[in-house]
């Protein structure tokens, strides 16, 4: 079994911070190099938006909770993974047209 360095693993507060980006369709863990928990938090937040729309409302609340409860949970077995380099802003970019959404992003390996 590897051995984990705790001194350069995530604190807590990260740990709570990923869980608040995983609402968003999984986001923390994607940005943190975790992309079977995103791809799976993005699947069953679709899974529950669909049956919210077909009359499923209580299915697909079950469906969502559990999905954003996984979120918050989940990252506290994670472990810093320094192969994986993610950066992502966004904000607001001045255009012809005004001021739009942007998002930049940058991953290495």
């Amino acid at each position: 079994m590897k051995k984990i360095n705790a001194a350069n693993d995530y604190t807590a507060g990260e740990r709570l911070g990923i869980g608040f980006q995983n609402i968003l369709l999984g986001l923390g863990s994607y940005r943190n190099g975790h992309w079977g928990d995103g791809v799976l938090m993005t699947a069953a937040e679709a899974v529950g938006i669909v049956c919210l729309s077909c009359d499923a409302v209580d299915v697909g609340i079950y469906i969502i909770g559990a999905s954003i409860a996984y979120g918050f949970v989940r990252p506290f077995y994670y472990h810093k993974n320094s192969n994986v380099k993610i950066s992502m802003n966004v904000g607001a970019v001045q255009t012809s047209h005004g001021l739009e959404p942007g998002v930049s992003y940058k991953i290495s390996w």
